[in-house]
This record gives structure tokens, sequence and C-alpha cells, in this order.
């Protein structure tokens, strides 16, 4: 049978297995099956399937259906124009935390002037030195990776208390060859490094226990430890703060993704600190407030 047809069908076993947006799924999943782009999907839909692509992609349907994620059937995904290899055991990148890294990337250059860095000590006699930034709970890697390929003198370390996250995020860095910008360490939080940072990021686990009950059957394949941030979903929030005047450059920058409603009381445990100079809250596309930047005095 020819790819329309198999399209549709594909489409047709995802709307019964309750699959959000079972049409761009099905153009996913097929795309991959015969390692061609989705538009071509229309250019060539009268073509025939070969044996072996279509064994692909029923196994693809099949998975789904189960409503594993389209990231772990594939072991990819995108992320701030990057590619990505994924697989379960770490958290699959969200289009909330591409807008962690661009409104940080925005906030580091200075709105957007590249001479005017803002970070402290950054600015040397007109030349800029190397940008030093941590990512507290590094996962897939998508971060610290996409920070390395937007500032070229940033010197970046990442911590997790995954192995398997970390032997994923060296695969990914490895890829994107920036090794020599970004080293890792397994450890809790701060992993008891004795460094002051000019950008401390991280995208804490932040579901509250409501919440996370709620959640798609999808996330139920993530894992729990990314996502579950205690019974207010604030937990990591007040590990973290308090360890940041001990860790942050003079100047420096402290950006966290956060979740729905959540704005308010962490800007409260910001103020509590009394180190911060400046604490922006920055809304997603949705108008929900997604991003908090503090600046240290």
């Amino acid at each position: 049978m020819s790819i329309g047809t198999w399209l549709d069908w594909g489409t047709d076993q995802l709307a019964k297995a309750k699959v959000p947006a079972p049409v761009l799924e099905a153009q996913l999943l097929l795309s991959q099956a015969l390692r061609i782009k989705k538009l071509d999907l229309f250019l060539k839909k009268e073509k025939e399937v070969l044996k072996k692509e279509l064994a692909c992609f029923r196994k693809y349907i099949a998975l789904r259906c189960r409503r594993i994620p389209a990231s772990y059937i594939l072991k990819s995904a995108q992320f701030y124009g990057l590619d990505l290899f994924i697989d379960q055991g770490v958290l699959i990148p969200r289009p909330e935390t591409e807008l962690l890294v661009e409104e940080t990337l925005k906030t580091v250059a200075g709105r957007g002037r590249p001479a005017d860095v803002l970070v402290a000590g950054s600015l040397v006699a007109g030349k800029l030195k190397k940008i030093k930034i941590i990512e507290i709970g590094v996962g897939s890697g998508a971060v610290v990776v996409a920070l390395a390929k937007n500032i070229n003198q940033a010197g970046i370390l990442g911590t997790d208390i995954s192995a398997k996250a970390l032997r994923l995020a060296r695969k990914n860095i490895k890829m994107h060859k920036v090794e020599k910008q970004v080293k890792l360490f397994r450890g809790s939080l701060f992993a008891k490094l004795r460094k002051k940072f000019d950008l401390i990021i991280s995208n804490p686990p932040y579901l509250n226990e409501k919440d996370f009950w709620k959640l798609q059957p999808e996330v139920g394949f993530e894992p729990k430890a990314a996502l579950y941030g205690g019974k207010d979903g604030l937990d990591f929030y007040r590990k973290i703060i308090p360890q940041v005047r001990y860790y942050l450059q003079p100047g420096g920058i402290l950006a966290f993704e956060i979740g729905c409603g959540q704005a308010k009381k962490i800007k409260q445990m910001l103020e509590k600190e009394k180190i911060f100079s400046s604490i922006e809250v920055k809304k997603d596309y949705s108008g929900i407030e997604r991003i908090i930047i503090g600046r240290n005095r």
C-alpha cells in the first residue's frame, strides 16, 4: 500500500488510542520510518512502502499507542534548533526550557549587545574572558549544549545525581563537539564544588503533588525524580536558593524555570536572601510566569 494509505492507517490507530495530535504524530513516525522529510509524505503519497519500512512504522505505532512518548521511541528530540539523543531515564526537553535558554542568553548578552556582557568580570580591557556557568540538574544535556553553542567563551559545569543522565548528556555533548566547554559532575545540586560562577541556571523538578497525578500517560514514562518537586513543588528551590550566595559571583545571574503559579513564592525566597539587586519574572507564550532571573549585587 502507498504512503498516503499507511499515513491514514497510523492516524486512525493513534486516534483510537487517544494519543494527542494523532495526525502530527503519525506524520512524524512515518517520516522517521521512511527516513524522509514530512513534506515528502505528501509529495510522494502514492509511492509504495517497502516491507522493512512498514515493519518499522507498525512498531512505532504500536509503541505510541501504549502512550510511550515519540522521543523515547525515536531516541531523539529537538531543542533550541539542536538534534539531541534522548532515552528513557531522562526528562524529554520542553519548549518552556527553550525559553529559559533564550531569556538567559538575552540577559547575559545585555539586551542583545554582545559587547556589553553584563556578567561580572566578563568584559576586561575590551575583551571577553570565559563566563563560568553551572547547570544544576543537567539531564539530557540540552541546556548546557545550547549555552555552549551560543556562548563561545562559556566554561560550563553540569551536575546531576543520575549516572544514566550523565552518560546521555556526555553523548550529546560529544555529538555537538562542545567537550572543551562542558564538564559534568555526579552529585546533588552544587555537588560540593568550591567555585563561584557568573551564571547559575536550573530547571529543577517543580510539579506539586496535585499536578503530578493529573499528568498525561506519556509523562509516566519519564523519571519521577526529574518532575516531582514535593507537596507544593518548591522543595528544590528551597534547597538551591540558600546556597546561591556561596556560589554566585558579584553581579552574576541566577536563572530558574518555574511552574505555573509559583513565581510569587519563589520571588519571595530570593528576596529573603537579600543578595539580589534585581529579580525579573518572564512569561511564556501562553502568558504563564515561567522564568525567574535574579542578579547578584
